[in-house]
């Protein structure tokens, strides 16, 4: 006796891609990569980024005017962040106090906290690592 094929066993394979296409989608909008905090792509109340060895686990994150980034590296590495793109520092640029000069350190095991105040885009990078940047647009 067959058993009667059911669920997305039963799909034809153009609607098996479609299915997982439409998973994959929902995994990314809801945070599924790499960040936590909210379900949409644009935060309120503050939103975590996770810190890898060498990379931001996003490259672009969008929040809105007062929400917190924190910044997660509970995985591992040493780090140092500062307003500017491609491993140098940009001193004479606006936001976030904590990024501003030469920037904060972060280390394995630390969540740090900072508070986007004012709408704008901010690119965050790492003088350590030379492909970790980030933008963070706050509206």
């Amino acid at each position: 006796m067959r058993w009667p094929r059911v669920g997305i066993l039963s799909l034809k394979p153009k609607r098996k891609r479609l299915v997982a296409l439409a998973a994959l989608a929902l995994f990314v909008i809801w945070g599924g990569a790499g960040c936590s905090g909210s379900h949409a792509s644009t935060a309120t109340d503050g939103v975590t980024m996770r810190l890898l060895g060498d990379n931001f686990a996003r490259s672009q994150i969008v929040v809105q005017a007062g929400a917190t980034l924190r910044l997660d590296d509970t995985t591992g590495g040493y780090h140092h962040l500062c307003l500017g793109r491609d491993m140098a520092c940009n001193l004479h640029a606006a936001g976030p106090e904590d990024f501003q000069g030469n920037g904060l350190t972060i280390s394995n095991g630390d969540v740090r906290s900072v508070v986007f105040s004012t709408s704008g885009t901010y690119e965050i990078t790492c003088t350590i690592h030379p492909e970790m940047n980030l933008t963070v647009i706050v509206k």
